[in-house]
């Protein structure tokens, strides 16, 4: 609470130290927050090396944003060389947990074939499951695609929302949630 309070304040060189103490307690929700800070320049120097490897270790956690946000940098190559394979396999993880920005971004990638073959159907499902989770983005993509999808596409889209549910959402083995 201590170092949220710093970091909202402003206070970055605080919020700095007590991150860093509880980072190496092992708090993923520290280490993440190490990463924006090394991101955005907060009390640190700006450096995406730097933040990559504090969302690396917090991601290792199992930190469901730290896993969405490597996505995105791994998908755009910053601070890290562009590698849509790892991107999307941090995305799945983020994805696995329901969240809704890894949904609509693998929905993304399958709209524009990035790391995968092409499907707008793919991309449609991934915006119907987004939209589960309450996501507000997810009702544009829908709409946009809405207007390209033939009624018997945005059918088979459905069907594959449902199969892409019971594969990647699935609980993995040992998962606590899935006992």
């Amino acid at each position: 609470l201590a170092a949220v309070t710093a970091y909202e304040a402003r206070r970055f060189d605080d919020a700095r130290r007590e991150f860093a103490s509880l980072a190496s307690e092992g708090v993923a929700q520290a280490e993440f927050m190490l990463g924006v800070m090394h991101e955005n320049g907060d009390g640190v120097d700006a450096s995406y090396s730097d933040a990559v490897r504090w969302y690396e270790a917090a991601a290792e956690r199992g930190l469901t944003s730290a896993e969405t946000r490597l996505g995105t940098l791994y998908l755009d190559g910053t601070g890290v060389a562009p590698d849509p394979r790892r991107a999307r396999q941090w995305l799945e993880r983020a994805a696995r947990k329901r969240d809704p920005l890894a949904l609509i971004t693998l929905g993304d990638l399958s709209a524009r074939g990035q790391g995968v073959p092409q499907s707008l159907e793919d991309a449609y499902a991934y915006y119907l499951l987004a939209k589960a989770t309450g996501s507000d983005k997810a009702d544009a993509a829908i709409a946009d695609l809405d207007e390209t999808l033939s009624t018997g596409r945005r059918a088979e889209a459905a069907r594959r929302a449902t199969k892409i549910e019971g594969t990647l959402l699935a609980p993995a083995p040992g998962d606590a949630s899935s006992t």
